[in-house]
This record gives C-alpha cells, sequence and structure tokens, in this order.
C-alpha cells in the first residue's frame, strides 16, 4: 500500500483531548478550589431536605443527562440523529443493550441462567470509572471492561437474550470509604505522602479550612471527590451514619424478580509485579558512566555531544537479558498479570440471585439530589455521542459541509469505521453500513476535504447555590479534532478507536479479515484495504496498552 494514500486515523476515544479550547476529559484535573468548595457545601446541603431542582437555561442535553432533575430535559434536535440504515433495537432497549449475535452465543453457553449469566459480567468484566454509557454492551465484552452502565448494558442483553425481562434502575446508592477502595482500587489510606500542613496548603492556602480538617475523614472525602469528579460523576454527597461516612453516589443497577443486581460492584485485589529495577539490574550511575558525553553550551541552549551509543547498547542489552531470565523464573510468566501490577477481581459464586451481594441505596439522598428511576434503556442523555462532519474548515468556522452526522458512541460496537471513495463519491462506513444511510459528493476538482471527529461524554456538575442544586456544564465533556485527508479513488482511511484493551476487538477484526478473504475479495478492495489499516491502527493501541501496562507499576 502507497501510505501517501491509504491512512490510519488513530481516535483513541478515551484519551483525546484535542481542540475547541478545553482539555480532554481524562486529562483534566480538580482545582483545589473547587475541591474546597464541595468540602464546604457537602454539610450544609444535608440540612436542606426539601430543596428544589433548579434547571439553568443553557443545560442541554450535551451538558447535563436528562433524568437528573425532575424536569424532563429535551435532547437537542442538533445532536440526536442516529445511523438510520442500522438503528436496530431489542425489545425494550436500545443501541447500548443491542443483542449482538455473540451475546446471544454467550447466553446459550451459560446455559440462559440468570445465575451464571451474572456471576460471568461480575467476575470476567473489570470496573472503569467513568460516567455514562460509551462502550454498549458489545464493546464492553470485547474489552471485558466497562463501568456500571456499560456493565449494565451487558448485563441486560445477557438476560434479554436468555428470554428473561430485567429493567435497569437508577439513582443514589451509598458506600463506606472501605467498599469504595476495595471497589475502586484506590488506597486505604488516603493522602499518606502528604502532611497536614501540605493539605492545607493546597487546598486552603488563604486559609477559611472545615473545623477539624484534615482529620482522616477529610482525606478520605478528598480521595472520593478527586478520583470521581474528574472522570464525570456529576455529585457525590457524604452522608453522617453511626459514626460512619458513607458516600452517595449515582449508581445504575438492573433489577430482575425483585433481585437487585450490580455486576459492577465487586471488590478486586492488587497484585504487584517484578520490581523492574531489580529485575533488570538498573544503575543510573552506571548508566551514564556508560554513555559518557560532553555537555554543551551556547547562551541559554543545551545539549550533550559524544555520547557512546555501543556502550549504552550493550548496557541496555544486559538489562534485557536480565529481565528476561527474572520473568522466566516465574511460575506464570506467560501470562502479563504475573509479571506486571495489576488488579484482579475477587470471584464469587452464587446459588441463586438472592444471594448476590446488596448494593446501598439512599433512602435519605433520594429526594435531596437525585430521584430514584427506572429504565427500560439507558437514555440518551446518559449516552456519548460521535459527531462526524465533513467539509471545509477554515479554522474557525465551516464554510462548506458535505456531511454532518451524530451517532451515539455505543452504536460502533467495535465495527470498523471507515471512509472510502468512488470518484468524488465519499462514504462513510461501519463495516459495510452507511452512516446516514447514503454517500455524500465532494466537489469536482478538491483534492481534499476537512474531517471533524467529535465526542461529547454525559459529563456535568451539581452546585449547591441558594437552597437549590443547579446543573452546570463541567468543562470536561468536549473532545473533538479537524483534519485535512485527501480525496480520490485510491484514498481509504480507518478511523481507529479503542477505550482500554483492543485485544479482543483486534481479534474479531482479524477474523472479519480473514472472511473477506476467503469469500474472494482482494487487496484491491475497499473492504480490505480499511481492515488491514484497521487492523495496523488496533496493533498499535495494543502495544501501547501493553507498555502502558508495565510502566504503569514503575514509580
Amino acid at each position: 500500500m502507497r501510505f501517501l494514500q491509504f491512512s490510519v486515523i488513530l481516535f483513541i476515544l478515551s484519551h483525546l483531548a484535542l481542540g475547541e479550547g478545553k482539555p480532554g476529559w481524562l486529562s483534566s484535573e480538580v482545582s483545589p478550589a473547587k475541591t474546597a468548595e464541595w468540602l464546604s457545601q457537602s454539610d450544609s446541603s444535608r440540612a436542606a431536605p426539601s430543596v428544589s431542582f433548579v434547571s439553568p437555561v443553557a443545560v442541554t442535553d450535551r451538558e447535563a443527562a436528562s433524568s437528573l432533575t425532575h424536569h424532563t430535559l429535551q435532547p437537542s434536535p442538533a445532536i440526536t440523529p442516529k445511523l438510520t440504515s442500522t438503528n436496530l433495537t431489542t425489545p425494550g432497549g436500545n443501541e447500548a443493550d443491542f443483542v449482538t449475535p455473540e451475546i446471544e452465543a454467550l447466553a446459550r453457553g451459560l446455559r440462559n441462567d440468570p445465575v451464571k449469566i451474572f456471576e460471568y459480567v461480575h467476575n470476567y468484566i473489570k470496573f472503569e470509572a467513568y460516567f455514562g454509557s460509551k462502550k454498549g454492551a458489545h464493546l464492553t465484552l470485547l474489552e471485558a471492561s466497562g463501568n456500571e452502565h456499560d456493565q449494565c448494558a451487558l448485563l441486560v442483553a445477557l438476560l434479554r437474550a436468555a428470554g428473561l425481562n430485567p429493567s435497569y434502575k437508577y439513582g443514589p446508592c451509598s458506600f463506606s470509604y472501605p467498599q469504595l477502595a476495595n471497589w475502586y482500587g484506590i488506597s486505604t489510606s488516603p493522602f499518606a505522602h502528604w502532611s497536614d500542613a501540605q493539605i492545607l496548603a493546597h487546598y486552603y492556602p488563604a486559609g477559611g479550612a472545615p473545623a477539624g480538617f484534615p482529620n482522616m475523614a477529610f482525606r478520605q472525602k478528598l480521595t472520593i471527590y478527586e478520583f470521581l469528579n474528574p472522570k464525570g460523576y456529576p455529585y457525590i454527597a457524604p452522608v453522617e451514619s453511626a459514626w460512619t461516612t458513607f458516600y452517595s453516589i449515582p449508581h445504575v443497577w438492573v433489577e430482575l424478580n425483585g433481585n437487585k443486581l450490580s455486576p459492577a460492584f465487586k471488590y478486586q485485589s492488587v497484585q504487584s509485579g517484578f520490581y523492574f529495577v531489580a529485575a533488570t539490574g538498573y544503575n543510573r550511575s552506571q548508566v551514564l558512566s556508560d554513555v559518557g558525553g560532553t555537555v554543551d553550551m551556547d547562551g541559554g541552549a543545551r545539549w550533550v555531544s559524544g555520547l557512546d551509543y555501543a556502550s549504552l547498547a550493550n548496557r541496555l542489552t544486559s538489562y534485557t537479558q536480565n529481565f528476561t531470565a527474572a520473568v522466566k523464573s516465574v511460575g506464570d510468566w506467560q501470562y502479563p498479570d504475573g509479571i506486571t501490577e495489576s488488579t484482579t477481581i475477587n470471584k464469587e459464586s452464587y446459588s441463586t440471585l438472592n444471594e448476590v451481594k446488596e448494593i446501598f441505596p439512599d433512602d435519605v439522598a433520594a429526594g435531596v439530589w437525585l430521584p430514584y428511576e427506572t429504565w427500560s434503556e439507558i437514555p440518551s442523555g446518559h449516552l456519548s455521542k460521535l459527531e462526524i462532519r465533513a467539509g471545509v474548515w477554515n479554522a474557525t468556522s465551516w464554510t462548506a459541509t458535505y456531511f454532518n452526522q451524530t451517532i451515539n458512541l455505543v452504536a460502533l460496537r467495535g465495527r470498523k469505521l471507515s471512509l472510502s471513495y468512488v470518484g468524488n463519491s465519499a462514504r462513510i462506513y461501519l463495516d459495510e453500513t452507511l452512516v446516514g444511510g447514503s454517500a455524500f459528493t465532494v466537489p469536482a476538482g478538491q483534492t481534499s476535504m476537512d474531517l471533524k471527529l467529535g465526542v461529547t461524554h454525559p459529563h456535568y456538575e451539581l452546585r449547591y447555590q441558594g437552597g437549590s442544586f443547579v446543573v452546570t456544564d463541567s468543562e470536561k465533556s468536549n473532545q473533538s479534532e479537524t483534519k485535512k485527508y485527501q480525496v480520490g479513488s485510491d484514498s481509504v482511511y480507518a478511523i481507529v478507536y479503542c477505550f482500554s484493551n483492543p485485544d479482543g476487538v483486534q481479534r474479531a477484526r482479524q477474523e472479519q479479515l480473514d472472511k473477506y478473504l476467503r469469500s474472494g475479495l482482494t487487496d484491491a478492495d475497499w473492504q480490505v484495504k480499511t481492515e488491514s489499516l484497521n487492523l495496523m491502527g488496533l496493533n498499535w493501541l495494543h502495544q501501547c496498552y501493553l507498555a502502558n501496562r508495565v510502566t504503569a507499576g514503575v514509580y
């Protein structure tokens, strides 16, 4: 393939942080001032059980889940179009819990037994903290991970495939700090690396800290808030009961025949991996001595010259051999979890659904900041959106638009997203289904066009203002990038995406490429070209994922 004409668009949806002048939501941090504000308001909010909801006019479906307040926030028509030719739903559901053949096969393999189905999702799908549904059931299954929305979507899809009729429940649930620490994998001794003076200076540099700050209770509150708030959770309400602080958070679970099933609420154990310094024999002074070199200066600029690359290569080879020997000395070296620091789910087994570990609905907070709801499907306001726009962008505005569709992110379902041409007719496909139902035309003679990929997550905040909770934009929800791409029959592009471990998606796409080739398609067909590019991108993302696994435990 000629790389001037074929290209991979690496669109890492869970890490994209470009465009619109706002940081990506995963890369953002909680400001000390905002944390201090939350700490000061948490006690006053508990004293207002009759508080009403206030929804600013500016809040739309892009900024707030429609079910957040007692008022119904109508979705904005500009962002609700879906795939017209593939908007299939299961009875009572939508794209989030779409029952695919793989989900049907898994349900059959679990004997359509609701106990075994729950055990599977609980024991083999890792928890990830983010708010709203962005993967949906099928991609949650392929990546073997997801939050409460997406794990519930998978559980609902499997139960419906088994012929059962579950429903979603949404509302505030209460958890103690030890429960959250074991669930989220966070420290049981929060902020142990900071002294009281350092915490005070960071959060209250001008004074005014609450009485008793920062004792252990406040350290725990800081940890929970700073863990959940950047991930899009709208509010965390501390509730004091019997000398214990419980944290009321928005939660999604499934109900079936009166049983409360929360597949995402599970404990995990942290497994320490290799200590890489010891395993490799790394010594900083030794490396610097091997590499040598001279530091040169010119004004304010500095650089190093005369490095001994041969000695450095020999030293790195020695470290690699040491590491290989250390890996082979471990009995389960074939598995990455035995090498890298990792978390493992504490698996549980049940005889009946009545034995499933109960979650803790919060009757106190239910009348204060979030009502309970029953869903037959995850509402649109809780679904992340993907905008695909093609045309001419002059760095400040669109002077021409040829294509503009917004779909629910859960509609991707691990399918290949691609752009290809027949002459000047452009086609954006999900596998072999046209997004929007038809191709679009690029004006004759135009050799390139701009393509925008934009994601909006259902991230918002509740602020306690004057006796009411007010919905505000969290400024963590909008992500987009716009780039220029070549137009022409020889130009094809794969828009590659992932959220966590792409291994399952990569395997599925390799099977699809094999099917194309067995069916008689050749390297010249757009399906094979785009799938090959898709696999190249997924392979790169998988290598990045594995590299992150290795380095995450090194400090």
